[in-house]
């Protein structure tokens, strides 16, 4: 589905040389004026028309034109003006206006040169219907300006000038592993490494959603933190080509081996980064801090929090969970693990569109394992932290959520399990339809 928005519109109320759209915004494909006009000259007149102000022999017409018996083809190349369309003596001499369509492709394209197509008529009693095919070579930098002028006289009051911008039903760019439109939006989802690039070149806007991979929870307790959950809003990407990384989530620790867990890996989008998720134990700043044993790992401002602590000594150390996008990863008690932070929902229309994300969460902090077999385990944060339960092991962080991963934990027989994975990381770029 294509969208096709009025964005200016003049009407005279006095004769004038020269009507002009100026500041016409970029944030169209193409562009379509609709021209209802006479002018007051007494002879048949020509109109053309001057990109951004351009005088130099920048413009090249070939023209068609014809009334019924006498057909007329003709070209012109290294003119100081383009034209673009006909009035005739009888136009000028009743209340008969001319009517001209102009087709303009690709206007906020700044590589190309601007093409720009036009058919009309003039239905007075010597009237020609006609269509031209004009090329501006002046500049390939986008068209922000345009005006138009009769080749002898003016417009005359009552003329109409409307002007409108197009879009493409089509996706404006390429790259990612999920694209799609809710109807307001496209979006990008990268599940895997790849690159981004707008097809319609020209500067453009759009929002970015980086979540890096989760950390894994360490074998003996500490849940994993989530990855670190970036939104840049409203980013300004050139013409080019933006490499996206997404980050992969920790592997989880062997059972009985004492490791802690591991750091999820970044993701990023250009110079965008969002930080891994703190393994388990380990103690180093991730996007979410993963459990601990006395003091906090923290969490990456803006992108998540800190992990939980572990449970007293005496009771053979609950792991604390670890931090969550949303949240602190909670604290081991005296016989049950430390839950993972939740997650954030707040980007729940991106999960829902990509059909990503855990219930319209991102970002959940991995659950704490117990060293102990008579403790209980704890959940994992909403938006897919690894959880575990008394007897079993705990699950991974779900894959491009960014979850951190469980704690390892001990059954009731003194079995060992190990501790789990992170989820792996996920980009996606928004912009309007």
């Amino acid at each position: 589905m294509s969208t096709y928005v009025p964005l200016q519109s003049i009407q005279l109320t006095a004769d004038t040389t020269t009507v002009s759209f100026v500041g016409i915004p970029q944030d169209y494909t193409d562009l379509e004026i609709v021209i209802s006009a006479r002018c007051s000259h007494t002879g048949n007149s020509n109109f053309y028309y001057r990109v951004n102000g351009d005088t130099s022999s920048s413009y090249s017409v070939t023209r068609l034109q014809g009334n019924g018996s006498t057909p007329v083809s003709n070209r012109g190349s290294s003119n100081t003006v383009g034209y673009i369309g006909y009035t005739d003596a009888a136009d000028s001499s009743s209340g008969i206006f001319g009517n001209t369509k102009i087709y303009i492709n690709s206007y906020s394209n700044s590589t190309t040169n601007k093409t720009l197509i036009s058919k009309g008529a003039t239905p007075g009693a010597s009237g020609y219907a006609a269509a031209f095919v004009n090329l501006y070579r002046g500049s390939t930098s986008p068209i922000t300006s345009i005006s138009f002028t009769p080749d002898a006289g003016n417009w005359v009051a009552g003329s109409t000038f409307d002007l409108y911008g197009i879009k493409s039903g089509a996706p404006q760019a390429l790259g990612g592993d999920v694209v799609v439109t809710d109807g307001t939006y496209w979006y990008h989802a990268f599940r895997t490494t790849g690159t981004f690039n707008f097809v319609s070149q020209g500067r453009r806007t759009a929002d970015i959603l980086t979540i890096a991979g989760g950390g894994s929870g360490a074998e003996n307790n500490a849940g994993g933190g989530a990855g670190g959950v970036l939104f840049s809003a409203s980013q300004v990407l050139l013409d080019s080509n933006y490499v996206v990384t997404v980050g992969a989530g920790a592997a989880g620790r062997a059972a009985a081996s004492g490791l802690t867990g591991l750091n999820g890996s970044n993701s990023t989008f250009g110079a965008l980064t969002a930080i891994g998720g703190g393994g388990g134990q380990n103690g180093t700043v991730g996007g979410s801090g993963g459990g601990a044993s006395t003091v906090r790992t923290q969490g990456t401002s803006g992108q998540g929090n800190a992990g939980g602590l572990s449970g007293p000594a005496s009771n053979n150390y609950t792991g604390g969970g670890g931090g969550g996008a949303g949240q602190q990863g909670g604290d081991g008690q005296a016989t049950v693990s430390g839950k993972g932070g939740d997650g954030v929902n707040t980007y729940s229309a991106w999960a829902s569109a990509t059909g990503t994300g855990v219930s319209g969460f991102y970002g959940g902090g991995g659950a704490g394992g117990w060293f102990s077999e008579t403790n209980t385990g704890s959940s994992g944060g909403a938006g897919a932290g690894g959880g575990g339960n008394s007897g079993r092991p705990g699950t991974d962080g779900t894959a491009n959520t960014g979850g951190g991963g469980a704690g390892g934990t001990r059954s009731v027989s003194g079995t060992n399990y190990a501790s789990t994975s992170g989820g792996s990381g996920l980009v996606i770029v928004r912009y309007p339809v």
